[in-house]
């Protein structure tokens, strides 16, 4: 199933590439942006809200956009002499779409894959255990973009993702900050 999605996306991406030809030259964008996500853990009755820093950069084109975001989320936990330390970095990368041309506030939809790499090392006493893993996702949104004194760059997105694993899809609402270039 991520191979069909990833290929529907891989897909509908290249339209960028495919503008016409008097359309405007890309704009290229980067900046910091912070996710906070809704997502269920260890207990399925208790969900957690986890906020995760990111930095991002983007190509834009008139309609058609690709972006890349990476984030990193670590967690630790001691309790008597066992300690756990849980690190997960998440790298995405999005098509999508804006509706409208030449506004100030442009909607968009969005559609991604990635996939968050986790390390866990747990501790007892000498005894030391580091476990590997990586987790693909898939995932569709929507926001709102907006360019302020021709370079300031304003978005906000929710988005819900289908992570490998997991139940029930992850909610997460984006906020970015940065420039165009």
């Amino acid at each position: 199933m991520y191979r069909s999605i990833a290929f529907v996306l891989i897909l509908s991406c290249s339209q960028v590439w495919a503008e016409p030809q008097n359309s405007a030259e890309p704009q290229f964008g980067g900046g910091l942006g912070y996710e906070v996500r809704i997502q269920r853990e260890v207990n399925p009755d208790f969900a957690e809200t986890k906020s995760v820093p990111q930095l991002f950069a983007q190509m834009l084109f008139t309609h058609w956009g690709a972006h890349v975001e990476a984030g990193t989320e670590t967690q630790s936990s001691n309790s008597g002499g066992l300690s756990v330390d849980a690190r997960s970095v998440n790298v995405g990368a999005w098509g999508r779409y804006k509706f409208l041309e030449e506004k100030r506030w442009r909607p968009f939809a969005s559609a991604g894959v990635g996939s968050y790499f986790d390390r866990v090392t747990s501790q007892f006493g000498t005894a030391s255990n580091v476990s590997r893993g990586k987790r693909p996702y898939v995932g569709f949104g929507g926001g709102i973009s907006a360019v302020f004194w021709e370079r300031m760059l304003f978005e906000t997105e929710l988005r819900g993702s289908l992570v490998r694993e997991r139940k029930e899809p992850t909610l997460s609402a984006l906020l970015r900050i940065g420039f165009l270039f």
